[in-house]
């Protein structure tokens, strides 16, 4: 694993900061632990519950037998320094302590949990009431899949009555190139019919950094847990089994708040005005069944002056069963951070009391505002910044806006140190990842020193703004290799729950994110369904041919259901300048339509056949794809001059005598094509079946109305246009 460190601030005073490094409590085993060899043990326990264990070497205990699963099982990806892969479907039941687990997660430190939950160094002795629980541990401790080359793997199998989680050839992390060392080969092999775990050691070779090693398992809430050792190397072709008691007298009644809001108790987002359902999922943990007792919950803020509350009898709870109560509704007034406490009362003899309380974050928005921060962080930097050896990691975090569409225009965080000078990367990723997790990359953008001076809020644009119609996103603050910049931490509780680390690319829950925030959000836009969107050109047509200045007109449709704002016009005849306007204000409504007529004209110093293209802009716009359109034109320039000598055609009589007209032509050969176009430059009449007297054409203009024309003539050896009056 990559350690952290912890920057402390020395002076306030902005201008001035000094930092020393402490490192995070795993280092210091480093100094005060020793190598251990596996003791011939034999046997353990019981444990409260009446787990026992026995090992290889003892005479009644578990033969030493490798279950292979390479070739049969399925292999698992994914892991990498320091992160769990799952869920994973446990088919039919096991028992493990008085209930049975659903679903596991398999975690790249040698140990399977019921919880998810990412356990890194420091390791835990077992049992333990703080941290993480509910796991069963082969061998917990720092190994790592990742770096080129590392040819560690895992495996996972089930049968109708074995579950086998292999670990192969994995190495333990180092903190030096290429980050691992040694080779470990392990398997908990799960036995549903007789209950029993066996862990087996196939391989064992190398030392973990601090010798820090934790065997053993834990129940759902660590108040009962039997450990096999501690900072101890197992034997090779070695085996430790855990039995199931064959009598259970342990009698267990415990109630607990498992969540409340969303699983895993992760810190939601609401809109302010609207009603936020209040929800708690309440288990009852123990062998016994509950009845009669209550659960509480009371919201408090900075903004209401007495907190909200609200009791919820539960008349009844079975064993293995769990509920979800639902509270009064939340409507908050103003944006800020909402701290949800919920609490279990009247239960006798509960045995395990820390499991009665929970508080959750519920962060209020406020999206009449342009720009909206979303953070789960307070703002406030608490103690030490956290920075990890080695650089090339990070922290992160997942965000799901309460509303849409919107677009991510910046970055907001807070750098405590960056002694050398280093930046840092931030990123956006799309959750369309595995099991919504991060995916695509949408932006990455290098955030220089200057831009995030130390203590201070920083605000940095992306390097291009993200828009999500739909979905949340991840936002990654990352370190550069060998760098020591440092991110703020937000201790104030509650906490989110929803902090993530980042090691070489692979993402796992921050192992402190029970107890953690860190100052590092986006601010986001509502785009509030904004959508222009333009039709081809009213005025001129597609293939008109044009010989004067004319002013363009384009039809606008509000395709959204919010006002735009302001927003502009524009367009360009070939490659000559854009034109650009200022769209009225209010025009298009929602849902309406507006024929906008360009102040500046076009025209064309030559002539040109070229595509006309119009666009409209507006920031907030939701969809690009329909906001531009182009058409073929033709611009031939005419003239007084196209009647003066020398001039390839000749018209006349020019007024026309309103029967005929002539026309001469120059140079242009034998007449192929005469078109004929109004004052606006439609077409109106293509000529054919003329007769030719030596270059000279006659046709017929009787039934024109009356008007300005341009008539185009085309010829075998080129194009000429005069303009016609006829009367």
């Amino acid at each position: 694993m990559y350690f952290y460190y912890l920057h402390q601030i020395f002076s306030m005073n902005p201008a001035v900061y000094m930092f020393r490094s402490l490192l995070f409590a795993s280092v210091f085993f480093f100094f005060i632990t020793t190598y251990t060899c596996a003791q011939i043990q034999g046997r353990g326990g019981p444990d409260l519950y009446g787990y026992t264990w026995r090992d290889s070497y003892d005479s009644v205990g578990p033969l030493y037998s490798w279950v292979d699963i390479t070739s049969s099982g399925t292999q698992v990806l994914g892991l990498a320094d320091d992160n769990v892969i799952g869920p994973f479907a446990i088919p039919n039941e096991f028992q493990y302590y008085w209930y049975f687990p659903k679903l596991v997660w398999i975690g790249s430190n040698g140990y399977i949990t019921f919880n998810s939950d990412n356990i890194a160094s420091p390791f835990p002795v077992i049992p333990n009431a703080g941290g993480a629980h509910n796991f069963i541990a082969a061998l917990m401790c720092d190994l790592n899949f990742a770096g080129a080359g590392n040819t560690g793997s895992c495996y996972y199998y089930a049968t109708p009555d074995t579950l086998v989680f292999s670990w192969i050839n994995v190495p333990f992390w180092t903190s030096g190139l290429p980050y691992y060392t040694g080779q470990n080969s392990f398997q908990i092999v799960m036995n549903r019919v007789d209950k029993s775990i066996t862990f087996n050691y196939k391989r064992q070779i190398g030392l973990t950094l601090g010798n820090d090693i934790t065997i053993g398992i834990e129940n759902i809430n660590g108040a009962i847990g039997l450990q096999h050792s501690k900072n101890v190397y197992p034997d090779t072709n070695y085996s430790v089994r855990f039995y199931y008691p064959d009598t259970v007298t342990y009698q267990v009644t415990d109630a607990g708040i498992d969540w409340n809001q969303s699983p895993f108790n992760q810190a939601t987002f609401t809109l302010i005005q609207r009603p936020c359902p209040l929800t708690s999922y309440v288990k009852n943990y123990g062998n016994q069944p509950l009845g009669n007792f209550s659960i509480r919950s009371s919201v408090s803020s900075f903004n209401l002056t007495t907190p909200q509350r609200d009791t919820v009898a539960i008349a009844s709870l079975p064993v293995a069963v769990d509920t979800v109560v639902n509270f009064d509704p939340l409507t908050p007034l103003a944006a800020g951070i909402y701290d949800m406490q919920t609490d279990l009362a009247g239960i006798t003899n509960d045995m395990v009391a820390f499991n009665n309380q929970i508080r959750t974050k519920i962060v209020a928005i406020d999206t009449a505002q342009t720009d909206v921060p979303l953070d789960y962080s307070d703002g406030v930097p608490d103690g030490f910044g956290i920075s990890w050896s080695s650089g090339n990691a990070g922290m992160g975090y997942y965000m799901l806006p309460p509303f849409f569409p919107y677009r991510i225009t910046q970055y907001r965080l807070i750098i405590t140190g960056d002694p050398t000078l280093q930046g840092c990367f931030l990123k956006i990723y799309a959750d369309d990842g595995p099991n919504g997790g991060p995916g695509t990359l949408l932006d990455s953008t290098w955030a220089d020193p200057a831009s995030t001076p130390p203590g201070f809020l920083s605000l940095v644009p992306l390097s291009t703004p993200v828009t999500r119609n739909a979905g949340g996103f991840y936002v990654l603050w990352e370190m550069p290799a060998g760098s020591n910049i440092s991110l703020a931490r937000d201790l104030t509780q509650p906490i989110s729950c929803r902090t993530m680390e980042v090691i070489q690319g692979a993402w796992a829950g921050y192992r402190s994110r029970l107890t953690e925030d860190m100052v590092l959000g986006v601010i986001a836009r509502p785009l509030r369904n904004i959508d222009l969107a333009v039709d081809p050109p009213v005025f001129p047509l597609a293939g008109a041919v044009v010989n004067a200045p004319i002013r363009p007109r384009l039809r606008i449709r509000g395709v959204g259901t919010y006002p735009h704002g302001t927003a502009t016009v524009s367009y360009r005849f070939g490659n000559q300048p854009i034109v650009t306007e200022t769209l009225p204000a209010g025009s298009p409504t929602p849902g309406g339509s507006f024929v906008y007529e360009f102040t500046t004209p076009l025209s064309s110093v030559t002539s040109l056949g070229a595509n006309l293209c119009l666009w409209v802009r507006q920031t907030d716009d939701v969809n690009r794809a329909n906001d531009s359109t182009c058409i073929p034109l033709n611009f031939f320039l005419t003239g007084i001059e196209e009647q003066a000598e020398g001039s390839l055609i000749k018209i006349y009589p020019n007024p026309s005598d309103g029967q005929r007209v002539f026309i001469e032509t120059t140079d242009l050969g034998k007449i192929d094509d005469v078109r004929v176009l109004d004052a606006t430059g439609r077409l109106v009449a293509k000529i054919s079946g003329f007769s030719s007297e030596e270059g000279r054409y006659e046709f017929d203009v009787e039934s024109w109305s009356r008007g300005l024309y341009t008539i185009r003539v085309q010829g075998e050896r080129g194009v000429a246009t005069a303009r016609l009056i006829h009367r």
